[in-house]
This record gives C-alpha cells, structure tokens and sequence, in this order.
C-alpha cells in the first residue's frame, strides 16, 4: 500500500523530535563559529563588512564526494547569524581538515565513542594565521550523512557494534545492493529507495559499489521509500545534501520544524517534492546549478554532491518504550542540482515520534543523460 502520511489523502508522516540531539554538528559547530567570528570582526574592525570567504573542506581522499557541501551550509549559516559575511572575494579563508575516529559523547557517561573530528584554521591574507579550532561531532549519524555511504546496521544488538560496522564500512571500497529500480545498502536489508518519473521506475545502474540514476533536466521525478521491516521507519531524505524540509514554512526558531518521513511497517511513502506547508510541496527536478535548492543556499558548485539519499531510524511514538529492535545507545555533472520546481497539492498532517539510531543508509547518486 503507498501512502504519504502527513493528512487524509496522500500522507506522509514528520517527526520534529529525535532519539539523538537534533543537528549534533550545528551544535558542535556553534561556539567554534561564534569564537571565529569574534576573531575575523577584531581582525576587520575598519571594514564595513566583516568577511570570510566558503570554507575549503578536506577529507579522505579515497573516499566517494561526501557531505562538503552540508558543512558548508552549516558554516555559511553560523557565521551569518554572528554578523559575518560569507563571499568567495573576501580576503580571510577558512580550512577545515576532517577525519573520523573516537571522540568524548558529554551526554555519554562512558565517554568516547565514534564520531568526526574538525580542525578549523582561519587563514589572514598577511600569512598570521590565528590559533586552529577543534570541533569534536560525536556519533555515526552525522558521519554516514557527510561521507555518504551505504550501510546496513539494522540488527545490531548495540550502539558500539553499530559504530562498529561504520567504521568497517568507511575502511573498504563502496558497496550497495541495485536490482533494477530498487537500491538497498544491502541485499537483506528491510529499507528500499526507488525513483520515479511519470509513475514509472527509473533503472539503477551499480557503477563500482555506487548506485547511479540517469534523471533528466527539468523533469519532475518522486522519491519512493519502502520499508519492509515491522516496526515504524523514519526517513531523512536529503537532495545534495539538503533536507526535503529545508524549504518548509512550518519553522521552530528559524529552521524547519520536521526532520524526517514516517513509513509505517510493510508500508510504502511516496514524496514528490519539497516540503511547504501542509497543503502544498515544491516538486523535486534536476535544474542548472544556479537554480537548485543547492545553489539557493549558496553553496559550492565543485564540492556539492550530486545525490538522493536517505537516513533510515526505528521510530515510536513519544512517550512510548523503546522496541527491543532498537540497539543500546561519483560528483556527477556540477553544471546541475536538484531544485523547486511547480507547487502542487500535497495534503500533510503532523506526528510526533521518538527517532532510534541509524538502521540504514541509502545513497543514489544522479546525473543527466547525454
């Protein structure tokens, strides 16, 4: 049965709590930010404009593009909201080196656990470079998103083990399961991705462990997501790296109120497009970069993934016990982007649910067909 919870016809059901804290790299990032902005406005204090120019993003170099662009977007907004100017001709830089390994959880009495650790370094136009900046992120869910890989974790009895097979995963060569339309992180995984155009499937080739789709300009396409387990599913879907939500008039302090699509157990949600209101969505469709949601947000046309992906969760209604299931704590074409394109009717209704950890992650990536 397809159906999109959010309201009576079509629905598609929203979560705007999370079993974890909301956006742990916002909040990691944060202070940073506000300390290098401080920095940058001393060191311009007779410049009408304090600017800093996007920030040069570093990781593994054997790795498929990851989440550049979604760091950028979160330096972009922190140095906003502290009165800096973000513009590529500014004469202040920003590099920011990532890698990944065991970093302290303060909501963890146990301390470390897996996470990703940033060093920021300003960079003066007079080579006095100020003192690099540490940003520890703890836990898995932000690293799969920024590296963008596959992973299959339903079924670990613990958190541990789940940073585990992260870790395993970010050590190998990519992998993901494609049959025809369908892509799953893995064959016996219970989470399934499809893409459609004009209600028909749009095929899926494996290219070297990556899921790669050919979806044409300016052609609305709808993201299909299945869930074949027996517990409730939350969703994050994100286009090159921005939330479905990311447009939504529906905002808590600025950002958008939801953060996930629920899918019932045996059930499958269809979305069409960028969130609005409850009432209407902006349709997903590949766009020239200036006129994606990607390049609305200013981000980088080199580094932004060209991808379709989804964070899949256990999910349960707030209030309820935790189920048993859920576990102790290439680019393509940068001339393109996924944008806005016509609003249309999409009926929705709110839910509120507790989000579990991460069960899988599947990643499409996409381009245009020559």
């Amino acid at each position: 049965m397809i159906r999109m919870m959010l309201a009576m016809a079509t629905v598609a059901l929203f979560s705007s709590t999370s079993f974890a804290a909301a956006d742990p790299m916002r909040a990691a990032f944060a202070p940073k930010i506000q300390s290098l902005a401080e920095v940058l406005k001393n060191r311009q204090k007779n410049a009408k404009v304090v600017e800093v120019a996007p920030a040069q993003v570093l990781q593994r170099a054997n790795r498929p593009p990851g989440g550049e662009a979604e760091i950028r977007r979160i330096v972009l907004k922190l140095f906003e909201e502290n009165g800096v100017t973000v513009t590529p001709s500014a004469t202040w830089g920003l590099r920011i080196e990532c890698k990944f390994g065991n970093v302290v959880d303060p909501a963890d009495a146990k301390g470390e656990v897996v996470g990703q650790i940033f060093t920021l370094q300003l960079a003066s136009p007079t080579g006095d470079d100020p003192a690099a900046l540490r940003v520890a992120v703890p836990g898995v869910d932000s690293l799969v998103r920024v590296t963008a890989v596959c992973v299959d974790a339903s079924g670990e009895p613990s958190t541990a083990a789940i940073d585990k097979k992260v870790l395993a995963v970010l050590g190998e060569k990519p992998t993901v399961f494609a049959k025809d339309s369908a892509v799953r992180s893995s064959e016996t995984s219970a989470y399934q991705v499809e893409l459609l155009i004009d209600d028909k499937p749009v095929m899926i080739e494996n290219q070297d462990g990556l899921a790669v789709a050919k979806l044409p300009v300016e052609k609305a396409f709808t993201v299909r997501l299945k869930n074949h387990s027996k517990l409730d599913a939350a969703a994050d879907l994100r286009l090159d790296g921005v939330s479905a939500f990311e447009f939504t008039t529906i905002r808590k302090e600025n950002r958008p109120a939801f953060t996930h699509y629920v899918i019932p157990p045996g059930e499958t949600v269809d979305v069409k497009g960028w969130h609005k209101d409850h009432k209407t969505a902006f349709d997903f469709r590949v766009k020239t970069f200036a006129e994606s949601a990607a390049g609305e947000l200013k981000l980088d046309q080199e580094v932004t993934r060209r991808t379709i992906a989804v964070y899949f969760s256990l999910a349960w209604l707030k209030g309820q016990p935790q189920p048993k299931e859920e576990p102790a704590h290439p680019r393509g074409d940068p001339s393109y982007g996924i944008g806005r394109g016509t609003e249309f009717n999409d009926p929705t209704k709110e839910v509120e649910k507790t989000i579990g950890s991460l069960q899988a992650s599947v990643v499409i990536r996409y381009d245009v067909p020559k």
